[in-house]
């Protein structure tokens, strides 16, 4: 847990610090919104405990996300989330819904961004192995990502996510699930 909060912290004051650069322009160069739709693949850093109370870490999975978001003159904005991610073991979903707050930078044909969102997440896995679960509770996520634009409207982006999902309280432990994933896909900007 404190890894995946410093690891937020640590890509958010990175992503502050371009605005204090030279040629920064706020937005997706000019541009105010962004529809993204992205790929992602990584590992669940959490830990599932199979039905023989053995843990398992480090499942990989892949998935996508969507989202919209809207920056305003100073970088900062707000954006709408989905995201889905899946373990290719053991049947594992997660799922997060909610927004997010925004800060974007241009420079030149690059932007920098930092996005971090807060709300409803859902995990669930079936299989002999592992059982089966099917829980929801709080979903919080930090995102830092680059974006190529090749021209007003169009762009690709590649970036780091970390995505966590709580669910509850069981045997004086917090539960839920947690992920680390890389993510890539197009950016249209309007």
């Amino acid at each position: 847990m404190k890894t995946k909060i410093l690891l937020a912290i640590a890509m958010m004051l990175g992503s502050f610090s371009i605005a204090n650069a030279q040629g920064y322009v706020a937005g997706y160069g000019g541009k105010h919104n962004s529809v993204k739709a992205d790929f992602n693949c990584g590992w669940f850093i959490s830990e599932f405990e199979d039905l023989s109370g053995k843990g398992h870490r480090g499942i990989f999975g892949t998935g996508f996300s969507v989202s919209y978001e809207h920056v305003f003159k100073p970088g900062i904005g707000f954006g709408l989330n989905y995201i889905m991610e899946n373990g290719n073991e053991d049947g594992i979903k997660t799922q997060f819904v909610g927004p997010s707050f925004v800060y974007a930078g241009s420079f030149g044909s690059w932007t920098l961004s930092y996005s971090a969102g807060l709300g409803y997440g859902n995990f669930k896995f079936d299989s002999d192995r592992m059982g089966y679960a099917d829980e929801g509770g709080l979903g919080y996520y930090a995102q830092v990502e680059a974006q190529k634009r090749f021209s007003d409207h169009f762009g690709i982006a590649a970036g780091l996510r970390v995505l966590d999902i709580t669910t509850g309280v069981d045997k004086d432990r917090i539960t839920g699930t947690g992920s680390l994933r890389f993510t890539i896909g197009p950016r249209f900007y309007f």
